[in-house]
């Protein structure tokens, strides 16, 4: 009898040991869920910064295309 209650203690040990690693495994893939979309957040924001840059240079060579077609008409 003394051999069933200390194997069963060693089980309920090793349970929870088992118990807390799956914890510890939890907390660690939320903790990188969270890090990925922060990641993610970061990449769409600089998605949007790269696409209204592209944007405004596009923009802006119009307008200099524009600008120098009107000062080629002031030209001798």
């Amino acid at each position: 009898m003394n051999q069933v209650t200390e194997s069963t203690r060693a089980e309920e040990v090793l349970m929870n040991r088992v118990y807390d690693g799956i914890k510890i495994m939890n907390s660690e893939s939320e903790q990188n869920l969270s890090r990925m979309e922060e990641i993610s957040q970061q990449m769409e924001n600089t998605r949007r910064s790269t696409t209204d840059i592209a944007s405004s240079s596009h923009e802006i060579a119009d307008l200099s295309g524009r600008l120098k077609s009107q000062a080629d008409r002031f030209s001798l």
